[in-house]
């Protein structure tokens, strides 16, 4: 079986809040690649949500320092820090 990877978000990005916008339609894509299975997501040591390989969770965007983990029902995982302002 192949590794679990991030495809969103990248690790070390920088994401900005827009003022003008409301806050719902902020929300960042969080997607992952590997073969088959689901994926949970946690933030922070937080679960966020869960969905199949390839399919997408959005997460509303919150300022701050963000560690982003994906995890498997195999046990692995994979991670990206990301910092919202």
């Amino acid at each position: 079986m192949g590794s679990l990877t991030i495809l969103s978000p990248p690790d070390g990005a920088t994401y900005l809040i827009d003022p003008t916008l409301r806050r719902e339609f902020q929300t960042l894509s969080l997607k992952a690649a590997r073969p088959v299975g689901r994926i949970q997501w946690t933030i922070n040591g937080r679960v966020v949500g869960a969905g199949d390989a390839g399919s997408r969770v959005e997460w509303p965007l919150t300022p701050g320092r963000h560690r982003i983990e994906a995890h498997d029902a195999s046990g692995r995982s994979a991670g990206a820090t990301v910092v919202v302002r």
